[in-house]
């Protein structure tokens, strides 16, 4: 089944969703990020630093970013609209953009499927 929609967002969420944007503007995004030009290190870190929770857990989002352990390496990234995501993997300094307009789909297990293939 094919779900055909569009979300209508009001202009003061534009900078937040709805945001139009293209293969290559995330890749300089990407290498801006990567390579320090955007923030430093430290500040990256402490951006994908999980939060403690009250019950001493770390929490699985944390300043715009998504985190999780994939295969022992830890990833940040974050999904629009079910429908594209900028995944990273914050040591290996590897990142995956996957931009789709095919709705629905399921990014994040297209994205592990893609970095399972690159690890073999």
């Amino acid at each position: 089944m094919i779900w055909n929609y569009r979300v209508p967002y009001p202009e003061w969420l534009y900078g937040a969703a709805g945001l139009n944007i293209n293969a290559l503007d995330l890749a300089k995004f990407d290498a801006a990020l990567s390579e320090g030009r955007l923030l430093s290190k430290r500040a990256l870190e402490q951006m994908w630093t999980p939060y403690r929770l009250t019950d001493d857990t770390l929490g699985r989002f944390t300043a715009g970013w998504m985190t999780r352990m994939w295969n022992g390496h830890r990833m940040v990234f974050h999904l629009g609209g079910d429908l594209v995501i900028y995944a990273h993997l914050v040591d290996e300094g590897v990142s995956v953009i996957w931009l789709t307009n095919l709705d629905p789909s399921n990014p994040y297990e297209v994205v592990s499927g893609i970095l399972d293939r690159m690890s073999h």
